[in-house]
């Protein structure tokens, strides 16, 4: 953080950020609604890994908003916000700005597994009630949509907490690069009479963005975990009364 944070580069040039050729488009850009929602515009892709080892070139290309280049752009532009603001030496300036840039993604996922964790919460009352369907003699027709709402809620929670993971992962994989790059562009615009550790550098770019990557799906379990736990303890409750 302090790193990141450091005003040693004063009076320095900043450095371009577009002056990258453009890679190509990612299938996932061009593919449509449906495909996205299934990953099906991953299937060439696997096919080919389960017909011999994927190498470098075989992998698709990123979409725009998942590359460094982008994810760096983003923190800096948030980052020299708070500078303009006089804010940028606060504690939690990097966290802040860190926030500022993908905390809209991860505040979307985290409505997405709550739909997931309804939709678990729904399956033992849709059971309960075909039990009850069961037990009084229900004719063919509710037996019919009992069924057929216990599958749609199955798939529902399975379908939103394979988008849930993935989105994070994705955000993780986001903060990670956008880390990496704003201490990698600070380097290079640092004062050649500033002291900078290079263990620190190390341990930035190494291993504590890729905690920070690994921390990001899991987050959401602050609220999640509380929930969950209530949500089963009213259940068995109600099933004593």
């Amino acid at each position: 953080t302090t790193l990141l944070g450091s005003n040693e580069a004063v009076g320095l040039p900043k450095l371009p950020t577009t002056s990258y050729d453009r890679p190509p488009s990612s299938p996932e850009a061009a593919a449509g609604m449906l495909s996205r929602a299934t990953f099906a515009w991953l299937n060439p892709t696997l096919r080919l890994g389960n017909q011999r080892p994927l190498e470098e070139n075989d992998l698709p290309p990123l979409c725009r908003m998942d590359s460094s280049q982008t994810a760096t752009d983003s923190f800096d532009r948030h980052f020299e916000a708070m500078r303009a603001l006089g804010t940028a030496s606060q504690p939690n300036a990097v966290a802040l700005s860190l926030w500022r840039s993908f905390g809209r993604e991860f505040a979307v996922a985290g409505v997405v597994k709550l739909l997931s964790d309804v939709c678990q919460l729904a399956t033992p009352l849709l059971l309960r009630h075909m039990i009850s369907l069961l037990e009084g003699g229900a004719n063919a027709a509710q037996g019919v949509r009992a069924t057929l709402a216990l599958f749609a809620v199955s798939c529902l929670q399975a379908f939103s907490l394979r988008h849930y993971f993935a989105q994070l992962f994705r955000t993780g994989l986001r903060l990670r690069a956008a880390v990496v790059g704003a201490t990698y562009r600070k380097l290079l615009r640092v004062a050649p009479t500033a002291r900078v550790s290079f263990g620190d550098v190390t341990n930035l770019i190494g291993p504590d963005s890729q905690r920070i990557c690994d921390l990001v799906p899991y987050l959401h379990a602050l609220w999640f975990a509380p929930l969950q736990v209530l949500a089963a303890l009213g259940l068995i409750f109600s099933e004593c009364d």
